[in-house]
């Protein structure tokens, strides 16, 4: 059976509008499935965007979609056998308290030289790029 295995996630939090404004989160994984590998026997690994929102509606996303993953066990953290659905959101929540800027979305993501294949966040990354920050906070979450 196949396994996504997830690797790594990150949050960065949008700018206000204005002080009224709730915040809004755009939020990045890595994942790479168990029976993909390159010519080296490596996991092929990809970022991916989960979702764009409020806190709230990040979370709840994840409830609907990825946590049902890991409890059926087709999701886990790497270097784990089971990851616990609970697990998953906990480490979400923490991601989403660090605070990370929309500035460090673009730093971290100039391919500072991990032998990674970044083809799907670069795409929606150049796309970003092009929209104001008050196009970006209108995005949604996948449903």
């Amino acid at each position: 059976m196949s396994v996504d295995i997830s690797f790594k996630r990150k949050a960065y939090k949008l700018d206000r509008k204005s002080e009224y404004d709730r915040d809004i989160y755009l939020c990045c994984a890595m994942y790479g499935s168990n029976n993909l590998l390159d010519l080296e026997g490596n996991i092929v690994k990809d970022w991916t965007i989960i979702g764009v929102g409020e806190k709230s509606d990040i979370i709840r996303h994840l409830l609907k979609t990825l946590a049902l993953s890991c409890e059926w066990g087709t999701l886990r953290f790497a270097r784990s056998r089971h990851t616990k659905p609970e697990n998953y959101i906990k480490n979400w929540r923490e991601e989403l308290n660090k605070e990370r800027t929309l500035t460090d979305l673009f730093d971290d993501f100039e391919l500072k030289g991990e032998n990674i294949t970044y083809s799907k966040l670069n795409e929606n990354i150049d796309q970003f790029k092009e929209l104001s920050v008050d196009e970006i906070r209108e995005l949604k979450p996948a449903a």
